[in-house]
């Protein structure tokens, strides 16, 4: 109980912060998120850190979040991470042998949904700089996948999210945060394998596209930017930056994709 009400004042304090760190903060689409069992957000990843404050302040919901482990090398940072709802997950330049912690990390994320509580994961694995989303790795599937299958009758969704920042490297811009439909997992997690796990993902990154600004010609990148902000455009708003998109030709190929 008293981690919970620490829980709700942080992300209070935080929220009130955000508001001094943005010049604007716009959310679209929280009626998306489902209220009667536990959700997986899924958010494209460009700022670092604060793309996860800006979802676990906004959707209304208890949300743990997974973060690189290296974070939690002291001891004091690892009490204080784990009130905050991290979860550490563990890479190949942790070293192998700590790959194997990440089964703890799994039963730890059922043990949420298990709780009706919510759980954040970037699926394209870490930040980037482009206003494109990139592919989406396989672990967000394997961490629905799992709960599933400890919990067969468990009802879990995904919602991705959309992050979109004027400019996400200066300070005082603004945001939009998009909340997209609720992917039901079970109809995937029934399908042969691995065959369910990589229609979930295309679903996922299907979704994705339309909730944010995604250049897909990397190598006209520069230049498709050039012209759409030669508009201009409002980066803020994905479904008019994706008409400004389609009306834009470099050698003729295809910009969204």
């Amino acid at each position: 109980m008293i981690q919970r009400i620490w829980y709700y004042a942080l992300r209070a304090y935080v929220w009130a912060g955000l508001h001094f760190y943005f010049q604007k903060i716009i959310v679209k689409g929280r009626e998306n998120i489902p209220t009667d069992h536990p959700v997986l957000f899924t958010p494209n990843h460009q700022n670092a850190f604060i793309d996860a404050l800006l979802v676990v302040t906004t959707n209304y919901r208890h949300t743990h979040f997974l973060t690189r482990a290296d974070v939690f090398k002291k001891g004091f940072v690892h009490w204080l991470l784990s009130t905050l709802n991290l979860i550490p997950v563990y890479r190949m330049r942790d070293g192998w042998s700590s790959l194997d912690k990440n089964q703890e990390t799994f039963t730890r994320c059922t043990e949420c949904f298990e709780k009706n509580e919510c759980v954040l994961i970037f699926p394209e694995g870490n930040h980037g700089m482009y206003r494109r989303l990139r592919p989406l790795s396989k672990g967000f599937t394997r961490v629905v996948f799992e709960a599933l299958q400890k919990n067969s009758i468990l009802k879990l969704s995904i919602v991705p999210v959309g992050l979109n920042y004027t400019s996400h490297t200066s300070f005082f811009g603004s945001v939009s945060i998009y909340y997209g439909k609720p992917i039901p997992v079970a109809e995937y997690f029934n399908q042969p394998q691995p065959q369910g796990a990589n229609e979930l993902r295309h679903a996922v990154a299907t979704s994705l596209k339309e909730l944010i600004t995604h250049v897909a010609d990397e190598i006209h990148y520069a230049e498709i930017i050039r012209q759409l902000e030669h508009q201009p455009v409002n980066y803020l708003d994905p479904i008019a930056t994706d008409t400004a998109l389609r009306s834009i030709s470099v050698n003729t190929v295809s910009i969204k994709a």
